[in-house]
């Protein structure tokens, strides 16, 4: 169900309906968090903060690609760290990446806490945490990684590189995790 919810979300932003499909996603998706902020979510002032970031940081990235972006320019990752920034303010760093994604499919990388545990230990791009650099410099091992052949290459009608890239880390990752722990 977790797949056909992602598929949903893009279909209910494809139609128009950006507000409900974040709120989809989030619900599911980062349910970990969301669940306890959900009665007290300030939707007015995250709608405001979208609309700002669609037309300043997000716009930026129109017709750009995980692929062909380039994440030693300045202007990129401050554009990245920006939204991340905003978002955070709202649904911390899991969700920002969620909301990020959704925004910009073609473009942005979803993590969760296990993600970000694994990854840590990758030490040539940078510091990877929850901080904005530590996004931004997961972005940049994770367009190393794939540019080295290191993902194994989706078989998935029209998935996205970035969708391919997160199935495998949240299967590798995240569910092999939760799975390891169970049996603990």
């Amino acid at each position: 169900l977790r797949y056909e919810i992602h598929d949903w979300a893009l279909n209910l932003l494809k139609n128009g309906y950006k507000y409900e499909a974040i709120i989809l996603f989030l619900s599911t998706w980062d349910f970990a968090y969301f669940r306890y902020i959900l009665t007290n979510f300030d939707i007015e002032n995250f709608k405001k903060t979208i609309e700002k970031l669609e037309k300043e940081q997000l716009a930026f990235f129109n017709g750009k690609t995980f692929e062909n972006i380039d994440l030693e320019d300045n202007v990129v990752t401050e554009n990245i760290k920006e939204i991340y920034i905003a978002l955070c303010h709202f649904v911390k760093h899991v969700g920002a990446t969620k909301v990020m994604y959704l925004l910009k499919p073609e473009v942005f990388i979803m993590w969760d806490t296990k993600i970000i545990n694994h990854y840590r230990t990758y030490k040539t791009v940078g510091k990877i945490d929850k901080s904005p650099e530590g996004y931004v410099n997961f972005m940049k091992l994770m367009q190393k990684l794939y540019k080295n052949g290191e993902f194994p290459l989706s078989n998935k009608e029209n998935e996205s590189i970035t969708r391919a890239i997160d199935r495998y880390n949240f299967e590798k990752y995240t569910v092999s995790s939760n799975k390891k722990n169970k049996k603990d």
